[in-house]
């Protein structure tokens, strides 16, 4: 369940399709609520930027490039633990 009161919600977009981020960053800028922190094509730009951004949703690609298995999703939540992921 995110949890977010009266702020918008940090999300972090991780694809290896330009288009796809695009698409994305475009319908949430249009709904309330949502604020995009980060993006990321491959699986060290999404590393260093759910570090560096720690944010409430990530929305990311099952085949996004060198992103391999569970043991990845592992890694995710230890560098954000309260980052929920799509």
């Amino acid at each position: 369940e995110l949890h977010v009161l009266n702020t918008h919600a940090k999300v972090f977009l991780a694809d290896n399709y330009l288009l796809i981020r695009e698409g994305l960053k475009s319908l949430l800028s249009a709904a309330k609520g949502f604020h995009i922190v980060g993006e990321a094509e491959n699986s060290q730009e999404l590393m260093k930027g759910i570090k560096a951004t720690q944010p409430d949703l990530l929305i990311l690609d099952y085949a996004l490039p060198g992103f391999f298995s569970a043991e990845d999703i592992k890694v995710v939540n230890s560098l954000s633990p309260a980052t929920r992921i799509l």
